[in-house]
């Protein structure tokens, strides 16, 4: 019987612990680059929460709460360097730049 037409069953029983890691990697490696992509966007999605609450913080001209302001931008600046962090992360383990284009 061929390697392709084997069940998983047949292919695995048997096996030793490379040919289990083997088939294993792209999966675990599938999964980390989601866990990189998934923390990127989670860190994009409240940098536009952020922007929007500045952009409120800003027209309250009545009362204005400069602390507010300054606040949200530090949090939009960490955010952006978290997201920094992310892509250096991703190419180091990967050995590939972050795709994180919207195109």
């Amino acid at each position: 019987m061929s390697e392709a037409t084997l069940g998983k069953f047949d292919k695995f029983y048997g096996a030793d612990d490379s040919t289990i890691t083997a088939e294993k990697k792209p999966l675990v490696k599938q999964a980390l680059k989601r866990k990189f992509y998934a923390a990127y966007d989670d860190a994009e999605g409240k940098k536009l929460d952020a922007n929007g609450q500045l952009e409120s913080l800003r027209r309250n001209f009545t009362n204005i709460n400069i602390n507010g302001i300054i606040a949200t931008q530090d949090e939009i600046a960490q955010l952006t360097r978290a997201q920094e962090v992310l892509k250096a992360e991703y190419q180091a383990m990967f050995g590939e730049p972050m795709n994180t284009s919207r195109d």
